[in-house]
């Protein structure tokens, strides 16, 4: 079982990630740039 600490670090980094990546990728992956402000403006602690 992962610590919760390595989780919540790696939601930060993933957040992060995602918060500058460029429109086509978001496209290439699936998401809308309403999915990314969502999911980027989520605290490290939630899912």
């Amino acid at each position: 079982m992962h610590d919760i600490g390595e989780t919540w670090l790696k939601r930060q980094k993933t957040r992060r990630q995602l918060a500058q990546m460029p429109a086509y990728l978001l496209r290439d992956v699936g998401l809308t740039e309403a999915d990314r402000y969502s999911e980027s403006r989520k605290h490290f602690w939630q899912n």
